[in-house]
Order: C-alpha cells, then structure tokens, then sequence
C-alpha cells in the first residue's frame, strides 16, 4: 500500500468495506457476534485512517 497518498485513501476505505461485508455475511449466518463486533471495530479503524490521510495526516508504520 502506498503510505500517505490518494490511493491508500481508497485502498483504506476498499479494506473497511470488506470488513463490514464480512461481518455482514457472519450477521446473516447467525455467526459469533464476538467476530462480528471486531470486523466492526476494524472497519472503524480503517475508514479512519483513510479519513486522516485525506485530510493531511500522516501515519506511522508500527507493525512489521
């Protein structure tokens, strides 16, 4: 993923939206509500970062 640039605004958001279709189709399959609420979770995560970049931020890789 390219850092801090327009396209990794659209890949963030492309990520979340497969979270939330996961959680989805968990929700709709009766699955463990536990999964779905961290599918959720990191959706969030994601629409956010892509939202921070948008705006100017800047994000600092923290995991290798």
């Amino acid at each position: 993923m390219k850092e801090n640039s327009k396209e990794s605004v659209q890949e963030w958001f492309t990520k979340g939206d497969h979270d939330i279709e996961s959680a989805q189709s968990l929700l709709e399959k009766h699955g463990y509500t536990d999964i779905i609420a961290f599918l959720i979770q990191q959706a969030i995560e994601k629409y956010l970062k892509g939202y921070l970049i948008y705006h100017g931020g800047k994000l600092k890789k923290i995991h290798d």
